[in-house]
């Protein structure tokens, strides 16, 4: 899912890594994704982690990640 999201895109700092998930909030492709993850809650078992750079609490796909 994440590859899907990035496409082509290379701004950003947010990687996949074998056991977690950075996400950078300060691009739309980031923000899509978090939005994504919220509405399916899927993440595989293998990851142990998930960080969230530059978080706005009151970014509503942010909020929704949160709350799952």
């Amino acid at each position: 899912m994440f590859d899907k999201f990035k496409g082509i895109e290379s701004v950003g700092k947010s990687k996949v890594g074998d056991s977690y998930l950075y996400i950078d909030c300060r691009n739309k492709w980031n923000l899509k994704l978090i939005k994504a993850l919220s509405e399916q809650y899927y993440l595989p078992a293998d990851i142990k982690g998930v960080g969230i750079g530059y978080l706005d609490e009151k970014n509503e796909e942010v909020k929704s990640f949160l709350a799952k």
